[in-house]
């Protein structure tokens, strides 16, 4: 296969199609494929390059440059995306045995600026959520079920709309989670108080409007699938009716839902299993949080703080 610049949507096909078939999700391949069209542009207006195998480390070099003095100002974390398209795009082209060196095999990507996670909610934020829920009212229960499963499970609004009936089991308190992020599948534990609500929402309310043949967990009030976007506007209208004053979102349920397990000393591995974090790094970012306790504690111990 030719590697000409005029031969390139026939290449990033190919490319698309390597990723799907190491199941990287849509998201991932859209991602990649933005990257390298980023960099095939630059070429052709910076470089003059007419082929893939007459990129240099140099080039490389000088488009990193590029991307940290653009005009678009992008910030720290989007070059680093674009960056790692553009080596997965070039390892690619060397396993496809259509480059004879990989130009991006030296490449430095600039490390991920390490940042504190978004806001939670406290134990007494969650607790007041909770009441906001009025039980009686229609999807009284559903609304109740997806917030306790969303904070005993961690798990995202996009594997929670894509729960089925099936996924979870009662009896092992269990919960499967199908293709999550990175396409892998988990199991995750379920509280006692969450498999509550959701097995309440199973036997009184979910077969009022359910078709035939449903198998999604959870169902909108016309017994339709759920989009991701269902479970964020859930708890954005519980926060609110429960006189909580910020912005907030699903993802910020799943935040809350580790933070509190580590300020009560759950081993971090176990919270990087339960959210289904590849990178320790990532959950790590989440003992950042907890520097409140060791406030706490320091005030309360250390002999200075106690003359």
């Amino acid at each position: 296969m030719e590697t000409t610049l005029l031969k390139a949507p026939l290449l990033l096909e190919r490319f698309a199609q390597s990723l799907q078939a190491k199941g990287r999700s849509p998201h991932t391949v859209l991602t990649n494929l933005r990257g390298v069209k980023a960099f095939l542009e630059y070429l052709q207006a910076e470089e003059k390059v007419k082929d893939l195998r007459e990129v240099e480390p140099s080039s490389l070099s000088r488009y990193q440059s590029f991307l940290f003095r653009s005009p678009k100002h992008y910030r720290l974390t989007t070059q680093l995306g674009l960056l790692i398209a553009l080596r997965n795009f070039f390892r690619f082209l060397e396993g496809e045995n259509l480059i004879l060196r990989n130009p991006a095999l030296q490449m430095e990507l600039p490390k991920k600026p390490r940042t504190l996670p978004l806001d939670t909610l406290s134990e007494k934020e969650m607790k007041r959520l909770f009441k906001a829920v009025d039980l009686d009212r229609p999807l009284g229960l559903r609304d109740r079920a997806i917030l306790e499963l969303l904070y005993s499970t961690g798990v995202r609004a996009g594997e929670l709309a894509s729960l089925k009936v099936f996924d979870l089991d009662p009896g092992l308190r269990l919960l499967k989670i199908r293709q999550g992020k990175g396409s892998k599948d988990r199991v995750v534990p379920v509280g006692e108080v969450a498999l509550h609500y959701v097995l309440l929402y199973l036997n009184q309310e979910r077969s009022t409007f359910s078709k035939d043949g449903e198998e999604t967990l959870f169902l909108t009030q016309k017994g339709r699938k759920m989009s991701s976007a269902n479970p964020t506007q859930i708890v954005k209208t519980y926060t609110k009716r429960a006189g909580i004053e910020r912005m907030t979102n699903s993802h910020m349920i799943r935040r809350s839902c580790a933070t509190h397990m580590l300020r009560r000393r759950a081993p971090i591995r176990y919270i990087q299993e339960l959210l289904g974090h590849r990178s320790l790094d990532t959950t790590e970012r989440y003992t950042r949080v907890v520097i409140t306790d060791l406030k706490r504690i320091h005030h309360q111990t250390h002999p200075r703080e106690l003359d």
